[in-house]
């Protein structure tokens, strides 16, 4: 009975290992996105807000076995990503409003992540109005069942870095953003 009891365990072990999902770890001091300073935002505000209605994970499209997850959250991930390249593009970025003065606000809602797509909903807003809105759709190539787990995190990174320069490069981005700065 014991040993019927045992190969039993061992086989519900082997089973649930079989199954196991693969978990790529974003991390952000791994993330060195490109992004080139440009002219219209050298040394201006922004808030940076951002809104995941994702899950604290995301999966593969096309793998079931794969899922991506970052320490504490994806949605601490996203926005520390998305603060990085606005910095790194010219922003002044704030975490919250300052209270001396009115700051043009970008939120970011990520309303759908996986390894092949990520859509993003975007507004623009300064002092309670809404000066651009617009949708962005990243597509990514479907993961492989050979990619390696470096593979899948550095296609993450290059998914998250494209999200981000959708913005920045945007015309109509910049031409609402250089509408609202002072004269």
């Amino acid at each position: 009975m014991k040993r019927k009891l045992l190969l039993i365990c061992l086989a519900a072990v082997f089973a649930i290992s079989c199954n196991a999902t693969t978990k790529v770890w974003l991390n952000q001091q791994e993330i060195k996105p490109s992004v080139n300073e440009y002219a219209i935002y050298k040394n201006k505000d922004l808030m940076l807000t951002l809104y995941n209605n994702a899950s604290r994970y995301y999966y593969s499209d096309a793998l079931s076995e794969i899922s991506y997850t970052s320490f504490p959250s994806v949605n601490t991930f996203l926005l520390d990503v998305y603060q990085d390249m606005f910095m790194r593009a010219g922003f002044i970025i704030y975490a919250g409003k300052p209270s001396a003065r009115i700051v043009p606000e970008l939120k970011i809602n990520v309303s759908w992540i996986s390894d092949e797509t990520m859509v993003n909903d975007v507004l623009l807003t300064l002092d309670e109005g809404i000066r651009f809105k617009k949708q962005y759709t990243i597509k990514m190539p479907p993961s492989k069942q050979t990619d390696t787990t470096e593979q899948l995190q550095k296609k993450a990174y290059r998914m998250m870095e494209q999200s981000g320069r959708a913005i920045l490069d945007d015309p109509a981005f910049q031409k609402a953003y250089s509408a609202i700065q002072p004269k």
